[in-house]
């Protein structure tokens, strides 16, 4: 990767910030690719991981090139071979877990506890989602390939993803707020410049068994990347804070459905949709938090009361803190009265204008500007077994993305 990696380029403007982003995410995937092999079974996998045939085993890695090529080109072709394989390995796999089964099953008497223990185990699984089961739309149609669940899904959440009726002000206020959002910037000092000793901290930080975004990029990659690449980040980051900017490749996210516990699976409501962002925008994001937590605390935005995405805040402290206010009412003999609103979509309808005035209040201008253009013109594409929805362009943020968190 080194070789590929040009540290010579220009970053004057947007245009060329697209470029470098894109040039960099191409460029890491390169390596991925060249450097992807067939992992061995390794002697410590079970009985069943070992049994897998060498057939399967080099299907499952053809599979997974496949999937790789067709996510960075988009060639049909790519697409009708991964889907080929993905129902191979479906059907051989079928077939070797139901004579594995037959053999264990085969295996269980009562004298050694065998049977005992496999009964419990049993019975302390989960339900699982079925892939094949059909989804209701709201007006009454049904979903039953993986295209046509995509598909829905993605207009269900473009619904979804607007501001509650109740929290919408009224015109008047609305125009207020958008003159000042549109109104000009007071002057400020530039926003401060990252380095490659900060971004190789910051990556040392991520956690490995984090799911990457629509690039294949993970945190364990990004450990492994030689010292040209975190140069070249650091010169594209530099760029953003410079020029106020955040890159559209890096504002798509991949969503996920995840069924709600104790719903009817068969309706599209019954789903959580959870966001897989890049894992180099997540990496930025960090270096903005850092810059702004300090403005944040200077100007007492975040109440004392507040604990959630706050660092050294959990849970436990919040009861801690309102079991004491209980009881030193109760001591006072004094009323204590409790309020408990729970925002239904909180992260996905929220009111952005509001929030970006919100922002524009107390956040220098460099950074309030990367945050807005963080916010803006964001997309997404929904994930479905091995399916993928066309994207969906929406100005407002993808689900539960957390960003800055």
């Amino acid at each position: 990767m080194p070789n590929t990696t040009y540290l010579n380029i220009s970053l004057k403007n947007k245009e060329d910030i697209e470029s470098a982003a894109q040039n960099l995410v191409t460029s890491i995937q390169s390596a991925i690719f060249k450097s992807s092999h067939p992992k061995i079974q390794s002697s410590k996998h079970n009985t069943r991981n070992q049994s897998l045939s060498i057939n399967i085993t080099n299907l499952i890695s053809e599979k997974w090139c496949a999937r790789s090529r067709w996510q960075k080109y988009h060639y049909p072709s790519d697409k009708k071979l991964y889907n080929h394989l993905a129902n191979t390995i479906k059907k051989l796999t079928l077939k070797h877990k139901s004579k594995y089964f037959e053999n264990k099953y085969q295996s269980l008497n009562q004298t050694d506890g065998s049977l005992w223990k496999t009964t419990k185990n049993l019975l302390r699984r989960k339900e699982h989602l079925s892939m094949n089961s059909p989804i209701t739309d709201s007006n009454g149609s049904l979903a039953i390939s993986d295209i046509e669940k995509v598909n829905l899904f993605g207009k269900h959440l473009l619904k979804i993803f607007t501001s509650h009726a109740d929290i919408i002000p009224n015109s008047d206020h609305s125009e207020t707020i958008k003159q000042f959002i549109n109104s000009p910037l007071p002057m400020s000092l530039p926003a401060k410049h990252t380095s490659p000793s900060e971004i190789l901290f910051l990556i040392k930080k991520l956690k490995d068994g984090k799911s990457p975004g629509h690039d294949l990029i993970t945190n364990k990659i990004l450990k492994n990347l030689p010292r040209k690449p975190i140069l070249l980040i650091t010169f594209i980051f530099n760029a953003m804070l410079r020029l106020s900017y955040f890159p559209l490749i890096w504002k798509l996210s991949t969503v996920i459905l995840i069924p709600e516990p104790n719903k009817p699976k068969t309706l599209a409501t019954s789903y959580r949709p959870i966001s897989l962002l890049p894992t180099l925008a997540k990496l930025f994001e960090k270096i903005i938090l850092k810059r702004i937590r300090p403005i944040m605390q200077t100007h007492k935005i975040i109440p004392n009361s507040q604990f959630g995405f706050r660092a050294k805040h959990s849970t436990v402290h919040q009861i801690h803190r309102l079991t004491d206010k209980i009881s030193s009412s109760f001591e006072m003999k004094q009323f204590c009265p409790g309020v408990f609103l729970d925002v239904a979509q909180a992260f996905d309808r929220v009111w952005h204008d509001g929030l970006i005035y919100k922002l524009k209040l107390f956040l220098p201008a460099p950074y309030y500007l990367i945050i807005r253009s963080c916010l803006e013109n964001r997309s997404y594409k929904i994930r479905y077994g091995s399916s993928y929805s066309p994207h969906f362009s929406k100005s407002r943020c993808a689900p539960r993305q957390r960003p800055f968190s």
